[in-house]
């Protein structure tokens, strides 16, 4: 056993540069080969993770365009009801002289209604009371008086 030792030691000392030379150039060259593929594998990995994620991230874009094409839709239902309601309110408002505030004095709606002057003779009469102040008696008033009418 001692000779083992004794050679090795002799060996380390003669050769001990060209040793290290020899396995320093072995683990490199295992470390550029096994760790090279190391590295591949790492790479291919995190590049298959990342389409998966770029693939998610199309659909969620597809699934969110889908919800925007809807809303564009209902956008544009909106804008025609929108626009219909405006020309009602044209019509209503070119029934005020002197301005869109001036309730009380306003000019008759232009356009009737096609059988407006059969239905009318055949109707129930109303009675209008109206004040915009309030505790003026309306309600009092429209009850009393129906009893008497």
């Amino acid at each position: 056993m001692l000779s083992v030792l004794d050679w090795l030691k002799d060996f380390a000392n003669n050769y001990g540069s060209l040793t290290t030379l020899i396995f320093g150039a072995i683990g490199a060259l295992a470390t550029y080969l096994f760790g090279g593929m190391l590295f591949r594998a790492l790479a291919q990995h995190r590049i298959q993770h990342l389409e998966k994620e770029l693939d998610e991230k199309k659909d969620e874009l597809s699934e969110r365009n889908k919800q925007l094409e809807a809303c564009c839709g209902e956008l544009v239902e909106v804008r025609l009801r929108a626009d219909a309601l405006d020309g009602r309110l044209r019509v209503v408002t070119s029934a005020f002289e002197g301005g869109n505030d001036n309730l009380w004095v306003r000019r008759s709606i232009p356009s009737r209604p096609k059988d407006y002057d059969e239905k009318i003779p055949k109707g129930i009469p109303i009675l209008l009371l109206a004040n915009l102040k309030g505790g003026c008696w309306k309600n009092n008033f429209g009850s009393k008086s129906s009893r008497i009418l």
